[in-house]
Protein backbone atom coordinates (compact mmCIF):
# COMPACT_ATOMS: atom_id res chain seq x y z
CA UNK A 1 0.00 0.00 0.00
CA UNK A 2 2.68 2.23 -0.62
CA UNK A 3 3.61 4.70 -2.97
CA UNK A 4 6.35 5.33 -4.83
CA UNK A 5 7.49 8.69 -4.75
CA UNK A 6 8.25 10.50 -7.86
CA UNK A 7 10.84 13.46 -8.88
CA UNK A 8 10.12 16.00 -6.63
CA UNK A 9 9.98 19.79 -8.12
CA UNK A 10 12.11 22.13 -5.81
CA UNK A 11 13.03 25.93 -6.66
CA UNK A 12 14.60 28.44 -4.61
CA UNK A 13 10.94 30.23 -4.43
CA UNK A 14 10.25 27.60 -2.00
CA UNK A 15 12.75 28.11 0.46
CA UNK A 16 12.26 31.61 0.43
CA UNK A 17 8.44 31.14 1.04
CA UNK A 18 8.93 28.65 3.97
CA UNK A 19 11.20 31.02 5.62
CA UNK A 20 8.64 33.65 5.44
CA UNK A 21 6.26 31.27 6.70
CA UNK A 22 8.62 30.56 9.37
CA UNK A 23 9.05 33.90 10.50
CA UNK A 24 5.90 35.49 9.98
CA UNK A 25 2.96 32.46 11.08
CA UNK A 26 1.46 34.87 13.57
CA UNK A 27 1.20 37.73 10.86
CA UNK A 28 -0.14 35.63 8.54
CA UNK A 29 -3.11 33.45 10.88
CA UNK A 30 -4.97 36.81 11.31
CA UNK A 31 -5.30 38.04 7.20
CA UNK A 32 -8.48 37.54 5.86
CA UNK A 33 -9.29 34.51 3.92
CA UNK A 34 -7.02 33.66 0.73
CA UNK A 35 -4.45 36.84 1.57
CA UNK A 36 -2.44 34.41 3.54
CA UNK A 37 -1.61 31.76 0.73
CA UNK A 38 -1.55 34.74 -1.37
CA UNK A 39 1.41 36.81 0.76
CA UNK A 40 3.18 32.95 0.50
CA UNK A 41 2.10 31.75 -3.01
CA UNK A 42 2.91 34.21 -6.05
CA UNK A 43 1.53 32.12 -9.05
CA UNK A 44 2.09 32.94 -12.18
CA UNK A 45 1.22 30.17 -14.43
CA UNK A 46 -1.39 30.19 -17.16
CA UNK A 47 -4.64 29.29 -16.72
CA UNK A 48 -5.50 25.59 -17.47
CA UNK A 49 -7.41 25.34 -20.70
CA UNK A 50 -4.06 27.01 -22.08
CA UNK A 51 -1.53 25.92 -20.19
CA UNK A 52 -2.16 22.36 -20.92
CA UNK A 53 -3.09 23.02 -25.19
CA UNK A 54 -0.29 25.45 -26.45
CA UNK A 55 2.31 23.43 -27.19
CA UNK A 56 5.02 26.33 -27.25
CA UNK A 57 4.37 27.21 -23.72
CA UNK A 58 7.84 27.90 -22.32
CA UNK A 59 8.81 24.85 -19.96
CA UNK A 60 9.29 27.58 -16.94
CA UNK A 61 5.55 28.17 -16.61
CA UNK A 62 5.20 24.97 -16.13
CA UNK A 63 8.11 24.42 -13.66
CA UNK A 64 6.36 28.09 -12.13
CA UNK A 65 2.98 26.57 -11.43
CA UNK A 66 4.50 23.29 -9.67
CA UNK A 67 6.40 25.41 -7.77
CA UNK A 68 3.59 27.54 -6.77
CA UNK A 69 1.29 24.11 -6.21
CA UNK A 70 4.14 22.70 -4.07
CA UNK A 71 4.49 26.13 -1.98
CA UNK A 72 1.22 26.03 -1.33
CA UNK A 73 1.06 22.16 -0.21
CA UNK A 74 4.75 22.99 1.90
CA UNK A 75 2.45 25.51 3.80
CA UNK A 76 -0.64 23.39 3.90
CA UNK A 77 1.94 21.00 5.45
CA UNK A 78 3.52 23.00 8.00
CA UNK A 79 -0.09 24.24 9.35
CA UNK A 80 -0.80 20.62 10.42
CA UNK A 81 2.07 20.00 12.06
CA UNK A 82 2.45 23.54 13.86
CA UNK A 83 -1.75 23.05 14.93
CA UNK A 84 -2.37 26.74 12.82
CA UNK A 85 -6.19 26.17 11.49
CA UNK A 86 -5.78 29.52 10.00
CA UNK A 87 -3.36 28.91 7.55
CA UNK A 88 -4.80 25.38 7.00
CA UNK A 89 -7.77 26.84 5.93
CA UNK A 90 -6.39 30.08 3.79
CA UNK A 91 -5.29 27.56 1.30
CA UNK A 92 -8.61 25.99 0.45
CA UNK A 93 -10.16 27.51 -2.62
CA UNK A 94 -12.77 30.26 -1.32
CA UNK A 95 -16.01 29.24 -3.45
CA UNK A 96 -15.83 25.54 -2.33
CA UNK A 97 -17.43 26.35 0.68
CA UNK A 98 -18.64 22.33 1.36
CA UNK A 99 -14.84 21.32 0.75
CA UNK A 100 -13.80 24.24 3.27
CA UNK A 101 -15.90 22.53 6.21
CA UNK A 102 -14.82 19.39 5.43
CA UNK A 103 -11.06 20.39 5.53
CA UNK A 104 -12.08 22.43 8.73
CA UNK A 105 -13.53 18.84 10.46
CA UNK A 106 -9.77 16.91 9.39
CA UNK A 107 -8.00 20.05 10.74
CA UNK A 108 -9.36 19.45 14.32
CA UNK A 109 -9.46 15.69 14.02
CA UNK A 110 -6.02 15.24 14.22
CA UNK A 111 -5.42 17.30 17.24
CA UNK A 112 -4.40 14.56 19.26
CA UNK A 113 -2.28 12.63 16.66
CA UNK A 114 1.23 12.92 17.77
CA UNK A 115 2.70 13.64 13.88
CA UNK A 116 6.11 13.26 13.55
CA UNK A 117 5.83 14.18 10.06
CA UNK A 118 3.45 15.59 7.08
CA UNK A 119 4.43 16.21 3.50
CA UNK A 120 3.30 16.51 0.34
CA UNK A 121 4.94 14.98 -2.78
CA UNK A 122 4.15 16.60 -6.40
CA UNK A 123 4.52 14.19 -9.26
CA UNK A 124 3.88 16.49 -12.05
CA UNK A 125 4.52 13.25 -14.95
CA UNK A 126 1.14 12.34 -14.07
CA UNK A 127 -1.86 14.89 -14.27
CA UNK A 128 -5.32 14.15 -15.22
CA UNK A 129 -6.26 15.31 -18.75
CA UNK A 130 -8.49 18.34 -20.01
CA UNK A 131 -11.84 17.86 -18.68
CA UNK A 132 -14.58 20.28 -20.20
CA UNK A 133 -17.07 19.92 -16.94
CA UNK A 134 -14.36 20.70 -14.83
CA UNK A 135 -13.08 23.50 -16.87
CA UNK A 136 -16.88 25.20 -16.39
CA UNK A 137 -16.58 25.21 -13.08
CA UNK A 138 -13.43 25.89 -12.34
CA UNK A 139 -11.91 27.69 -14.98
CA UNK A 140 -8.44 27.45 -14.47
CA UNK A 141 -7.21 23.92 -12.98
CA UNK A 142 -4.69 21.46 -12.43
CA UNK A 143 -4.67 18.03 -10.75
CA UNK A 144 -0.90 16.68 -10.73
CA UNK A 145 -0.35 13.38 -8.78
CA UNK A 146 0.03 13.98 -5.12
CA UNK A 147 2.01 11.58 -2.39
CA UNK A 148 1.22 12.45 1.38
CA UNK A 149 3.49 11.47 3.68
CA UNK A 150 2.58 10.61 7.29
CA UNK A 151 4.72 9.71 10.48
CA UNK A 152 3.36 8.89 13.45
CA UNK A 153 5.73 9.86 16.13
CA UNK A 154 7.63 7.02 17.99
CA UNK A 155 6.37 4.67 15.28
CA UNK A 156 7.53 5.16 11.73
CA UNK A 157 11.47 5.89 10.45
CA UNK A 158 9.62 7.16 7.36
CA UNK A 159 6.56 8.42 6.69
CA UNK A 160 3.96 5.82 5.06
CA UNK A 161 3.09 6.99 1.57
CA UNK A 162 -0.65 7.49 0.12
CA UNK A 163 -1.69 8.79 -2.89
CA UNK A 164 -4.16 12.04 -3.16
CA UNK A 165 -5.99 12.69 -5.93
CA UNK A 166 -6.50 16.69 -5.60
CA UNK A 167 -7.70 19.80 -7.91
CA UNK A 168 -5.92 22.81 -7.34
CA UNK A 169 -7.91 26.10 -8.80
CA UNK A 170 -6.44 29.02 -9.99
CA UNK A 171 -8.39 32.32 -8.80
CA UNK A 172 -6.92 36.13 -9.26
CA UNK A 173 -3.66 34.27 -9.60
CA UNK A 174 -3.04 32.53 -6.70
CA UNK A 175 -3.56 28.73 -6.56
CA UNK A 176 -6.07 27.07 -4.03
CA UNK A 177 -7.23 23.25 -2.98
CA UNK A 178 -10.43 23.04 -4.26
CA UNK A 179 -11.07 19.41 -3.82
CA UNK A 180 -9.92 16.15 -3.56
CA UNK A 181 -12.68 13.78 -5.21
CA UNK A 182 -13.18 14.94 -8.65
CA UNK A 183 -12.01 11.88 -9.95
CA UNK A 184 -12.87 9.17 -8.28
CA UNK A 185 -15.14 8.01 -11.21
CA UNK A 186 -11.73 7.82 -13.06
CA UNK A 187 -10.24 5.54 -10.70
CA UNK A 188 -8.17 8.07 -9.17
CA UNK A 189 -8.99 8.37 -6.06
CA UNK A 190 -7.80 9.81 -2.64
CA UNK A 191 -6.58 7.09 0.34
CA UNK A 192 -8.80 7.72 3.44
CA UNK A 193 -7.33 7.99 6.64
CA UNK A 194 -9.37 7.52 10.39
CA UNK A 195 -9.24 11.82 10.93
CA UNK A 196 -11.32 11.65 7.96
CA UNK A 197 -13.98 9.37 9.64
CA UNK A 198 -14.48 11.94 12.91
CA UNK A 199 -12.10 12.91 15.86
CA UNK A 200 -9.61 10.87 16.51
CA UNK A 201 -8.40 9.91 19.82
CA UNK A 202 -5.25 8.11 21.25
CA UNK A 203 -3.58 5.85 23.97
CA UNK A 204 -0.29 5.18 24.67
CA UNK A 205 1.31 1.67 25.79
CA UNK A 206 4.72 0.80 26.20
CA UNK A 207 4.87 -0.42 23.09
CA UNK A 208 1.72 0.52 21.39
CA UNK A 209 0.20 3.50 20.15
CA UNK A 210 -3.55 2.70 19.77
CA UNK A 211 -5.88 5.36 17.30
CA UNK A 212 -9.80 5.37 17.40
CA UNK A 213 -12.28 7.65 17.95
CA UNK A 214 -13.56 9.01 21.45
CA UNK A 215 -16.58 6.71 21.94
CA UNK A 216 -14.12 3.58 21.96
CA UNK A 217 -12.01 5.23 25.07
CA UNK A 218 -12.07 1.91 26.88
CA UNK A 219 -12.02 -0.59 24.11
CA UNK A 220 -8.47 1.70 22.86
CA UNK A 221 -7.15 1.40 26.50
CA UNK A 222 -7.49 -2.65 26.33
CA UNK A 223 -6.14 -2.43 23.13
CA UNK A 224 -3.10 -0.90 24.12
CA UNK A 225 -2.84 -3.63 27.31
CA UNK A 226 -3.24 -6.60 25.10
CA UNK A 227 -0.72 -5.37 22.48
CA UNK A 228 1.71 -4.49 24.78
CA UNK A 229 1.59 -8.25 26.26
CA UNK A 230 1.76 -9.27 23.12
CA UNK A 231 5.35 -7.73 21.57
CA UNK A 232 7.26 -9.88 23.63
CA UNK A 233 5.65 -13.19 22.72
CA UNK A 234 6.67 -11.95 18.92
CA UNK A 235 10.21 -10.71 19.95
CA UNK A 236 10.73 -14.07 21.50
CA UNK A 237 10.25 -16.17 18.22
CA UNK A 238 11.28 -13.55 15.49
CA UNK A 239 14.20 -11.81 17.27
CA UNK A 240 14.74 -8.13 18.41
CA UNK A 241 15.47 -7.29 14.59
CA UNK A 242 12.50 -5.12 14.36
CA UNK A 243 10.95 -1.73 16.25
CA UNK A 244 9.11 -3.74 18.71
CA UNK A 245 6.33 -1.16 18.64
CA UNK A 246 3.04 -1.30 16.97
CA UNK A 247 0.46 1.66 15.60
CA UNK A 248 -3.20 0.34 15.51
CA UNK A 249 -5.96 1.94 14.31
CA UNK A 250 -9.53 0.95 15.46
CA UNK A 251 -12.23 2.40 13.11
CA UNK A 252 -15.86 3.07 14.34
CA UNK A 253 -17.22 -0.24 12.27
CA UNK A 254 -16.60 -2.53 9.59
CA UNK A 255 -18.03 0.14 7.06
CA UNK A 256 -15.18 2.70 7.82
CA UNK A 257 -12.51 -0.39 8.48
CA UNK A 258 -13.32 -0.55 4.27
CA UNK A 259 -12.68 2.83 3.46
CA UNK A 260 -9.04 2.41 5.30
CA UNK A 261 -7.96 -0.35 3.22
CA UNK A 262 -7.56 -0.61 -0.73
CA UNK A 263 -7.07 -4.36 -0.30
CA UNK A 264 -9.89 -6.50 -1.98
CA UNK A 265 -12.34 -9.00 -0.81
CA UNK A 266 -14.52 -9.30 2.28
CA UNK A 267 -13.68 -8.12 4.94
CA UNK A 268 -16.74 -9.79 6.85
CA UNK A 269 -14.66 -12.96 8.26
CA UNK A 270 -11.52 -10.74 9.45
CA UNK A 271 -11.30 -9.61 12.98
CA UNK A 272 -7.78 -7.37 12.42
CA UNK A 273 -5.15 -7.24 9.49
CA UNK A 274 -1.86 -5.46 9.11
CA UNK A 275 -1.33 -3.01 6.14
CA UNK A 276 2.58 -2.91 5.20
CA UNK A 277 4.68 0.35 4.81
CA UNK A 278 7.92 0.72 2.76
CA UNK A 279 10.94 -1.41 3.03
CA UNK A 280 14.15 0.35 2.70
CA UNK A 281 17.93 -1.08 3.12
CA UNK A 282 16.24 -4.34 4.06
CA UNK A 283 14.33 -3.04 7.30
CA UNK A 284 10.82 -1.79 7.87
CA UNK A 285 10.79 1.97 7.94
CA UNK A 286 7.08 3.11 8.63
CA UNK A 287 3.25 2.84 7.61
CA UNK A 288 3.00 -0.60 9.05
CA UNK A 289 -0.61 -0.97 10.73
CA UNK A 290 -2.63 -3.51 12.76
CA UNK A 291 -6.26 -2.28 11.48
CA UNK A 292 -8.94 -3.78 14.01
CA UNK A 293 -12.18 -5.15 12.35
CA UNK A 294 -14.17 -3.77 15.42
CA UNK A 295 -17.46 -6.24 15.78
CA UNK A 296 -15.58 -9.21 14.75
CA UNK A 297 -12.78 -8.50 17.65
CA UNK A 298 -15.60 -8.06 19.93
CA UNK A 299 -17.14 -11.35 19.33
CA UNK A 300 -13.53 -13.13 20.72
CA UNK A 301 -12.38 -14.24 23.94
CA UNK A 302 -9.33 -13.41 25.92
CA UNK A 303 -7.42 -16.22 24.28
CA UNK A 304 -8.98 -15.15 20.68
CA UNK A 305 -7.88 -11.75 21.10
CA UNK A 306 -4.01 -12.57 22.01
CA UNK A 307 -3.85 -15.06 19.20
CA UNK A 308 -4.91 -12.24 16.66
CA UNK A 309 -3.38 -9.77 17.80
CA UNK A 310 -0.04 -11.80 18.67
CA UNK A 311 -0.80 -13.15 14.59
CA UNK A 312 -0.89 -9.82 13.26
CA UNK A 313 1.91 -7.96 15.49
CA UNK A 314 4.16 -11.03 13.54
CA UNK A 315 3.52 -9.86 10.11
CA UNK A 316 4.50 -6.33 11.45
CA UNK A 317 7.71 -8.00 12.61
CA UNK A 318 8.38 -10.29 9.61
CA UNK A 319 7.63 -7.37 7.56
CA UNK A 320 11.01 -6.73 6.14
CA UNK A 321 11.67 -10.50 5.63
CA UNK A 322 8.79 -11.15 3.69
CA UNK A 323 9.35 -10.63 -0.22
CA UNK A 324 7.49 -11.90 -3.55
CA UNK A 325 8.88 -15.09 -3.02
CA UNK A 326 6.96 -15.78 0.25
CA UNK A 327 4.21 -18.17 -0.34
CA UNK A 328 1.39 -17.01 1.63
CA UNK A 329 0.86 -20.59 3.29
CA UNK A 330 4.17 -19.73 5.27
CA UNK A 331 3.80 -16.34 6.12
CA UNK A 332 0.52 -17.08 7.29
CA UNK A 333 1.23 -20.46 9.02
CA UNK A 334 4.29 -18.71 11.33
CA UNK A 335 1.93 -15.80 12.19
CA UNK A 336 -0.22 -18.54 13.52
CA UNK A 337 2.25 -20.83 14.92
CA UNK A 338 3.28 -17.62 17.21
CA UNK A 339 -0.16 -16.65 18.14
CA UNK A 340 -1.13 -19.81 18.96
CA UNK A 341 2.25 -20.33 21.61
CA UNK A 342 1.23 -21.39 24.85
CA UNK A 343 -2.16 -21.21 24.38
CA UNK A 344 -2.51 -25.19 24.90
CA UNK A 345 -6.16 -25.09 22.38
CA UNK A 346 -5.91 -28.06 21.12
CA UNK A 347 -5.63 -28.75 17.41
CA UNK A 348 -9.63 -30.58 17.07
CA UNK A 349 -10.17 -26.81 17.50
CA UNK A 350 -7.84 -24.81 15.88
CA UNK A 351 -8.50 -26.91 12.77
CA UNK A 352 -12.15 -27.85 13.11
CA UNK A 353 -13.52 -26.83 9.52
CA UNK A 354 -10.43 -28.58 7.96
CA UNK A 355 -10.72 -31.67 10.68
CA UNK A 356 -14.27 -32.15 9.05
CA UNK A 357 -12.70 -31.91 5.48
CA UNK A 358 -10.48 -34.27 6.47
CA UNK A 359 -12.51 -37.28 7.96
CA UNK A 360 -14.67 -36.67 4.96
CA UNK A 361 -11.78 -38.12 3.03
CA UNK A 362 -11.08 -34.72 1.47
CA UNK A 363 -7.54 -34.38 1.79
CA UNK A 364 -6.31 -31.13 0.33
CA UNK A 365 -3.97 -31.96 -2.63
CA UNK A 366 -1.39 -29.33 -2.38
CA UNK A 367 -0.91 -26.44 0.40
CA UNK A 368 -2.77 -23.89 0.12
CA UNK A 369 -2.41 -21.30 -2.54
CA UNK A 370 -1.77 -17.05 -2.29
CA UNK A 371 -5.51 -16.61 -3.33
CA UNK A 372 -6.84 -18.98 -1.01
CA UNK A 373 -6.44 -16.23 1.59
CA UNK A 374 -8.75 -13.76 0.21
CA UNK A 375 -11.72 -12.85 2.27
CA UNK A 376 -13.89 -13.63 -0.25
CA UNK A 377 -12.79 -17.57 -0.53
CA UNK A 378 -15.40 -19.26 1.59
CA UNK A 379 -12.72 -21.68 2.83
CA UNK A 380 -11.11 -18.72 4.08
CA UNK A 381 -10.72 -20.95 7.51
CA UNK A 382 -9.56 -24.31 6.28
CA UNK A 383 -6.60 -22.52 4.27
CA UNK A 384 -5.39 -20.86 7.80
CA UNK A 385 -5.84 -23.93 9.13
CA UNK A 386 -3.86 -25.89 6.35
CA UNK A 387 -0.92 -23.18 6.62
CA UNK A 388 -0.87 -23.69 10.68
CA UNK A 389 -0.05 -26.98 10.40
CA UNK A 390 2.12 -26.43 7.68
CA UNK A 391 4.36 -24.46 9.76
CA UNK A 392 4.05 -26.85 12.93
CA UNK A 393 5.19 -29.82 10.71
CA UNK A 394 7.90 -27.92 9.72
CA UNK A 395 8.28 -26.98 13.32
CA UNK A 396 8.39 -30.06 14.28
CA UNK A 397 10.81 -32.05 11.76
CA UNK A 398 13.26 -29.47 11.13
CA UNK A 399 13.32 -26.59 14.63
CA UNK A 400 11.77 -23.50 14.54
CA UNK A 401 15.32 -21.78 14.27
CA UNK A 402 16.23 -23.77 10.59
CA UNK A 403 11.83 -22.37 9.80
CA UNK A 404 13.17 -18.67 10.55
CA UNK A 405 15.80 -19.24 8.83
CA UNK A 406 13.91 -20.77 5.46
CA UNK A 407 11.26 -17.78 5.95
CA UNK A 408 14.26 -14.98 5.69
CA UNK A 409 16.01 -16.50 3.20
CA UNK A 410 12.85 -16.21 1.03
CA UNK A 411 12.33 -12.56 1.91
CA UNK A 412 15.59 -12.06 0.22
CA UNK A 413 14.82 -13.88 -2.87
CA UNK A 414 13.75 -11.42 -5.92
CA UNK A 415 13.31 -14.26 -8.50
CA UNK A 416 10.44 -13.74 -10.42
CA UNK A 417 9.40 -17.44 -10.74
CA UNK A 418 7.86 -17.53 -7.02
CA UNK A 419 7.62 -21.90 -6.89
CA UNK A 420 10.89 -22.20 -8.19
CA UNK A 421 12.25 -19.87 -5.57
CA UNK A 422 10.44 -21.87 -3.09
CA UNK A 423 11.63 -24.92 -4.32
CA UNK A 424 15.29 -23.66 -3.99
CA UNK A 425 14.94 -22.99 -0.44
CA UNK A 426 13.09 -25.54 0.46
CA UNK A 427 15.85 -27.73 -0.65
CA UNK A 428 18.95 -25.14 0.62
CA UNK A 429 17.62 -24.92 3.94
CA UNK A 430 15.78 -28.01 5.23
CA UNK A 431 16.85 -30.36 2.65
CA UNK A 432 13.85 -31.21 1.07
CA UNK A 433 11.40 -30.50 -1.89
CA UNK A 434 7.86 -29.09 -2.10
CA UNK A 435 6.69 -32.64 -3.34
CA UNK A 436 8.01 -34.52 -0.46
CA UNK A 437 7.16 -31.58 2.14
CA UNK A 438 3.37 -32.46 0.85
CA UNK A 439 3.52 -36.15 0.69
CA UNK A 440 4.59 -35.38 4.75
CA UNK A 441 1.86 -32.69 5.77
CA UNK A 442 -0.63 -35.07 4.11
CA UNK A 443 0.50 -37.74 6.18
CA UNK A 444 0.19 -35.57 9.17
CA UNK A 445 -3.25 -34.16 8.58
CA UNK A 446 -4.60 -38.05 8.90
CA UNK A 447 -2.64 -38.48 11.62
CA UNK A 448 -4.21 -35.77 13.39
CA UNK A 449 -7.75 -35.10 12.18
CA UNK A 450 -8.64 -38.21 10.69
Amino acid sequence: MTVASSRRVRVLLVVLVLQVVAATSVAVARQPHGSAVAAQVQARALPHQLADRLPDRPADRRAERAADVQVLLDVRARAILTRDRAVFLAGIDPQATSFAARQAALFDALAEVPLSAWAYTLDTDQAQPPDAALDARYGAWWAPRVVLGVGLEGIDSDPAESTQALTFVQRDSHWYLAADDDFVARGASTARELWDGGPVSVVRGARSLVLGHPGALPQLRRLASDVDAAVPRVTAVWGTGWSQRVAVVMPADQAELGRLVTARGSLSPIAALAVSGPVRGGSARGGDRVLINPPNLALLGAVGRRVVLTHEITHVAARSATGRATPSWLSEGLADHVGFLGTAVPVSQVAAELRTEVRAGRVPAQLPADSSFSGDDPALSSAYQQAWLAVELLVKTYGQPRVLALYRDLGARSGQDAQREVEQSLQEQLGTGVADFTAAWQSALRRQLA
